[in-house]
């Protein structure tokens, strides 16, 4: 009796896994980790994960392939998603982020969702890649920008551990005192960025269809642990290295599945900036996880 406790109990498990899907960034792997300030921002902030330099905040960082579907090669020229949730004593905070910055010319609702349809077209065998998304610049050069950032060879990578992480969303600083400013952060990766050439793409993706996530695990498992540090931008063009954030263990298989990121996961002393592109996004995200299934 025992023993079929436990067989039902992991098929029940089992089933919990199978979730309504992504629309995008399907495949992609859980990381855990914690982050550390570098220094005490609370002339700007009361945020806890940008004034408290004792701390050890923990955080679950996935990292994905932006528009490929499951089984697709890690190094099939794709942009990465790179989304960072911190736990901090206040509630938890999402941080969405891009191996590729979303131009200014795009961000917008109409651009974005145009941009979606095509790459649906194109993974879905409906028209070669190039044709779909080159349709994009025939219709509006102000895909361009974008075009120009997916073709080069930030878009194909080997591994997780060398990716930018451009944020999403523009951000506003909260302080006690009531003072705000206006911010946007970008991820850098400790031991630098690194991207491989279109031919040594093509080879990895028929020889190992997961190098990216197989890399990640493989610097976990020896203990080098990848690290990145979050540098914050000023609407005024200053910039400073806030903190530094290291990943030291894999999730399970169904926290990737299950946790569902959104920018209105906000904490005291940061909010989303108010503007078109982030009420979108907010929305957007927000639904998925809700369609989901409401995920954690």
């Amino acid at each position: 009796m025992m023993t079929d406790f436990l067989f039902m109990d992991e098929i029940a498990e089992f089933i919990k896994c199978q979730r309504v899907p992504r629309l995008l960034y399907k495949k992609g792997m859980c990381t855990e980790g914690y982050f550390t300030p570098y220094m005490d921002l609370s002339d700007y902030t009361s945020a806890e994960f940008l004034t408290d330099t004792e701390a050890e905040i923990p955080v679950t960082v996935r990292f994905s392939k932006v528009f490929s579907e499951y089984g697709a090669s890690d190094t099939k020229r794709d942009a990465a998603g790179f989304f960072v949730r911190f736990f901090t004593k206040n509630g938890r905070f999402d941080m969405l982020a891009h191996s590729i910055p979303v131009p200014e010319e795009i961000r917008n609702p109409k651009s974005i969702i145009k941009l979606i349809e095509k790459f649906r077209k194109a993974d879905t065998g409906a028209a070669p890649e190039n044709k779909a998304i080159f349709e994009l610049a025939a219709e509006d050069e102000a895909f361009v920008p974008f075009l120009i950032s997916y073709f080069s060879d930030d878009t194909t990578v080997k591994s997780y551990r060398n990716i930018m992480g451009y944020a999403m969303n523009d951000y506003e600083l909260v302080s006690a005192e009531g003072k705000r400013s206006g911010v946007s952060f970008v991820w850098r990766p400790v031991s630098g960025k690194k991207n491989i050439s279109r031919q040594e793409a093509e080879f990895l993706a028929g020889y190992d269809s997961d190098a990216a996530m197989r890399d990640m695990a493989d610097a976990v498992f020896s203990e080098k642990y990848p690290a990145y540090e979050l540098e914050m931008t000023f609407k005024d063009g200053d910039a400073m290295t806030v903190g530094r954030l290291t990943v030291n263990a894999l999730a399970d298989s169904c926290a990737s599945e299950e946790i569902g990121f959104t920018p209105v996961n906000l904490v005291p002393g940061i909010e989303l900036a108010d503007n078109e592109f982030n009420n979108f996004t907010a929305f957007a995200f927000n639904e998925s996880a809700r369609v989901r299934g409401g995920m954690r």
